[in-house]
């Protein structure tokens, strides 16, 4: 269930946090064409633009659907980095949406969460009941919250470097769209 209201209000949630500002058709036609451009090439469709009122230079995809995705863009991005290193980041973005992370990384994600609910809720259950019965079931139950416990600081670790993973095929995709891979590495 908490991973399924996640799954709805995120999007909000993370409009809401960066003070996202949507674009209107024409206020940026350079961006707009070039991540049109790109989207096409990449055979998905253009994501809806936004402008992130931040100097850092970043630039970042959300969305719970293939047709509410938002790429998001710093303004900082804009005004520091030329039209190749920004199509570079465009590219690398779009990478992101083709290959579906943020839906892929949302659904692995559960998996430590729910060991760590299975851990909390078992290793602390029965405890102190008095029978011989219940005190061996209770060790059953804390033994299993262990073992839940381990399968979630390992699953996470997964987690983590599955991320990185997607990280850099993300990269790599936006070297192969853009045809030039030097510019999302300056």
């Amino acid at each position: 269930i908490f991973m399924g209201l996640q799954f709805v209000i995120s999007p909000s949630i993370v409009a809401w946090s960066t003070h996202l500002q949507y674009l209107q058709p024409g206020q940026y036609p350079w961006l707009e064409n070039t991540v049109k451009e790109l989207a096409g090439a990449s055979g998905v469709a253009a994501p809806r633009l936004a402008i992130v009122p931040n100097p850092t230079p970043n630039a970042f995809v959300f969305g719970n659907s293939s047709s509410k995705r938002t790429l998001a863009v710093h303004e900082g991005l804009l005004r520091q980095l030329n039209e190749d290193e920004i199509r570079g980041v465009l590219g690398h973005e779009l990478g992101h949406v083709k290959h579906r992370d943020s839906i892929v990384m949302t659904v692995l994600s559960a998996i430590p969460l729910l060991a760590f609910m299975i851990a909390r809720s078992t290793m602390f259950m029965g405890m102190g009941t008095g029978s011989r019965d219940r005190d061996r079931s209770a060790g059953y139950l804390a033994l299993a919250g262990i073992v839940a416990m381990v399968v979630y600081f390992v699953a996470q670790l997964l987690v983590l470097r599955l991320s990185r993973l997607r990280e850099h095929f993300a990269d790599v995709y936006s070297g192969y769209l853009t045809g030039s891979p030097k510019s999302l590495e300056s």
